[in-house]
């Protein structure tokens, strides 16, 4: 399992950063990451990667 650290920036629908999050180590083969700042109506983040590119992604 690939354990190094990656940060990833979530921003709100309105393109408001959420804030930056860290890679949480799980003990399975899923790697999870860990976030708040997000109200329970959000049903869709936009995620920035280190490269550069953008993703819209569903979350519950």
């Amino acid at each position: 399992m690939q354990t190094d650290e990656a940060t990833i920036f979530l921003y709100d629908d309105k393109g408001k950063e959420i804030y930056s999050l860290n890679r949480f180590n799980s003990d399975s083969d899923k790697v999870v990451y860990k976030f708040g700042g997000v109200s329970e109506d959000t049903k869709e983040i936009k995620v920035k990667f280190s490269d550069g590119t953008m993703k819209k992604v569903k979350i519950n």
